[in-house]
């Protein structure tokens, strides 16, 4: 788990401190690859689990209001983050 920290940490330092505007077109190619790829293996393992599969009937509309939920306050979180740090950014 630890190691997930430390690449984010080291991801965000070379983001900060590395001229890097010239790779942020392919970088945003390699981002959306990646995350088709974890949700597309998150599929699968789910598809594999038959209990999962079998408890999902019983968990019924909760479960898909608190994902939908999930989903949606990670978006909206995540959107504001972002427009805080283009506008500090601008600022410079």
């Amino acid at each position: 788990m630890w190691i997930m920290f430390i690449f984010l940490i080291a991801g965000v330092l070379i983001g900060y401190t590395a001229p890097i505007a010239k790779y942020l077109p392919w970088n945003k190619w390699v981002t959306m690859a990646g995350l088709v790829f974890l949700l597309f293996s998150m599929g699968a393992s789910i598809g594999r689990n038959s209990k999962l599969l079998r408890d999902f009937v019983q968990m019924g509309g909760k479960a898909i209001i608190i994902a939908v939920l999930a989903i949606t306050g990670s978006i909206v979180v995540t959107w504001i983050v972002e427009m805080q740090l283009f506008r500090a950014k601008e600022k410079k």
